[in-house]
């Protein structure tokens, strides 16, 4: 619970923070079922530099190779972990679109 609680909110953090939009808007949506939850989150900011997405892709970092920040890294890494998976696209004319979703784990 704990993680995808953290990295659902650094996904919605970095939506509004990093949205340089004159109207800035972020949109969240779920769906869950008694296996999945699907969480997305779109805006319509500036988007993610290219070299950033690239970075999260290959999974490694290098002091010559760096992202400008931890959220990507910390998205990706907490949605592997919890045994998820994370889906970042461009929305057109401007914007992003991260889809979390993760198994289900029943409460006990």
């Amino acid at each position: 619970d704990g993680l995808f609680d953290t990295v659902c909110s650094n996904v919605i953090e970095n939506a509004a923070q990093h949205n340089t939009s004159d109207d800035p808007r972020v949109g969240i949506s779920v769906e869950l079922d008694e296996e999945t939850a699907v969480v997305r989150v779109e805006d319509n900011g500036p988007g993610i530099e290219p070299h950033e997405l690239a970075l999260v892709e290959d999974g490694t970092e290098t002091p010559l190779k760096h992202g400008s920040g931890f959220g990507l890294a910390l998205t990706a890494w907490g949605t592997d972990i919890a045994g998820g998976s994370v889906q970042f696209e461009s929305i057109e004319p401007t914007g992003t679109r991260v889809t979390l979703e993760m198994p289900v784990v029943a409460r006990r």
